[in-house]
């Protein structure tokens, strides 16, 4: 059941650094409601999220099976991944996407489980609020999902089942930064939405700092939750642990 794109459902270290984007001195970020701020900007950042996670996966209608709960190393179930997000602002309006790809696969002597896949989000923002040392972003978009999620009963010659889905869910939510010096900032994000998925929360908070105006660190603590069932699959899990990213601005 491993597949080139692998999002097992354990740490789903999927991940997200939610960066801003909006990673310039504070003294150089202009209200993008005047006229000199009506221009082009973005932002590229690469992330990776170490993940705890808790819940069940189920899939053909064997399980849901247990999984978590600290009794394995992050290192011992990651087969690969990739995370990275990025913006687009011009005024008040802008664009924000992130692509994330992870591979998880664990066992025990009764079982083994795999989640496979990439996620996308896709989303409009527009500032609430946007002055020289803070922002804050409406979020409205889509997340699509192409999951492949299995089970392995192991005692000999055990049933085993794998199931391909995809999936879009609607979210929407809240993104802000403030600049607390010229080169220190804090930023967060908590999005919330449904529709292939029962229900999925996102929640970020974390410091950045600033190395030059075009380039910046973070560091912070995300928690996801991810609720989906159809057809004999089904993903139950909570995510939450330290993350962080480098930032490119241009």
């Amino acid at each position: 059941m491993k597949s080139v794109l692998r999002l097992k459902a354990w740490p789903l270290i999927c991940v997200l650094l939610i960066s801003l984007g909006t990673t310039v001195r504070a003294q150089d970020i202009e209200p993008t409601g005047s006229v000199d701020g009506q221009t082009l900007t973005g932002s590229f950042t690469l992330y990776g999220w170490y993940t705890f996670v808790d819940g069940q996966v189920g899939a053909g209608g064997l399980g849901p099976v247990t999984i978590g709960g600290g009794d394995s190393d992050l290192f011992d179930i990651l087969d690969g991944f990739f995370m990275a997000n990025g913006d687009l602002q011009y005024g008040r309006f802008g664009f924000y996407g992130d692509l994330l790809y992870v591979s998880l696969s664990d066992s025990n002597r009764v079982f083994g489980w795999e989640f496979d896949g990439v996620a996308f989000t896709g989303a409009a923002t527009y500032a609430l609020i946007d002055t020289p040392e803070s922002r804050l972003q409406a979020v409205a978009g889509i997340r699509y999902w192409n999951v492949e999620a299995g089970v392995d009963i192991l005692p000999p010659a055990g049933p085993s089942a794998s199931r391909d889905r995809d999936w879009v869910d609607f979210i929407g939510g809240l993104r802000g930064r403030h600049a607390l010096t010229p080169n220190w900032y804090v930023e967060g994000t908590a999005l919330a939405g449904a529709g292939g998925s029962d229900f999925i929360w996102d929640l970020y908070g974390g410091f950045g700092y600033l190395f030059t105006p075009n380039f910046s660190g973070t560091l912070g603590y995300r928690g996801m939750g991810l609720d989906y069932s159809s057809g004999g699959t089904v993903i139950d899990v909570t995510f939450h642990g330290p993350v962080a990213g480098l930032t490119l601005r241009f």
